[in-house]
């Protein structure tokens, strides 16, 4: 089974095409979870006639918290998921990302290669490329990680992934559910992968996405100041050393930040974001 998160806020525009799109997969054993953050346009309308239509493939769920960004959304709904065998995994539809039908298919299938090559306990991550238009055709060329390699450090650096163009297993959402408030989850699923996980990249483009495309986010260093004080202790010394130079970059001035970029392995790839990500630090 896959459970897919979707979080939705005042997204009647494309909310019915986006859960066509869920509903419309061609791997079926599947349920989707909503969680509507506070909507005040007529996304609740369209939710409860999609659950009245289909009762056993979509869930509602609600939580204290409304208002909140994205990435705390899809906090509550990991916190929330539904813990079925080892085999089920779990997906993130962001708001207006629409999928194209063999998404899960063809993840499932890169899925069971992780899961014949990588321990029991390994969590296992697997994404695909996504398109935003004409605009960019390639989330992952437009990024320069068209293999999908990347190390803690580029993860850090960069958002190396579309969290909606992730699915992963139960052992890497148990990581990912520690998700902090005003982290972007895209940013930290890639983390989190790169530190613990096993990752497998699809380049076909199966998400259109509608959302922007970020190099990396504002608080890039207090995201990673974050990840330290949540995964300190599962940390080795080379993580731990790697994650707390870059968060301790808040405490640096310009200089101090421009070098420990450009010599600790933090450079973004590409020379236009490289030379933008100097300017900006």
């Amino acid at each position: 089974m896959i459970e897919i998160f979707l979080s939705v806020y005042n997204g009647e525009e494309y909310l019915e095409k986006q859960l066509d799109s869920l509903l419309s997969q061609d791997y079926e054993d599947i349920i989707i979870t909503v969680r509507d953050d506070g909507s005040t346009d007529r996304s609740a309308e369209i939710i409860g006639r999609y659950i009245e239509k289909y009762p056993r493939k979509i869930r509602l769920i609600t939580t204290h918290t409304v208002n909140c960004t994205e990435s705390t959304s899809f906090g509550e709904l990991m916190k929330n998921a539904i813990i079925g065998d080892n085999d089920t995994c779990y997906a993130f539809c962001g708001r207006g990302e629409i999928w194209k039908p063999h998404k899960l298919t063809k993840e499932m299938e890169k899925m069971s290669v992780l899961r014949q090559t990588e321990g029991f306990h390994t969590p296992k991550l697997v994404c695909c490329d996504a398109e935003k238009g004409s605009e960019i055709p390639s989330v992952s060329a437009y990024k320069n990680l068209r293999n999908g390699k990347f190390t803690l450090k580029q993860a850090l650096a960069e958002c190396p992934i579309i969290g909606g163009s992730c699915l992963m297993d139960g052992a890497m959402r148990c990581l990912c559910a520690h998700l902090p408030e005003n982290v972007d989850y895209g940013w930290w699923i890639g983390a989190t992968a790169a530190a613990f996980g096993a990752t497998l990249y699809i380049p076909e483009q199966y998400v259109q996405y509608s959302g922007q495309v970020e190099e990396s986010s504002e608080n890039g260093y207090e995201q990673a100041a974050a990840f330290l004080e949540i995964f300190n202790t599962k940390f080795n010394p080379s993580q731990r050393k790697a994650v707390t130079k870059y968060a301790d970059c808040r405490n640096k001035g310009k200089l101090a930040r421009v070098f420990r970029i450009l010599f600790g392995g933090y450079l973004r790839k590409g020379l236009k974001k490289a030379v933008k990500q100097i300017i900006s630090c």
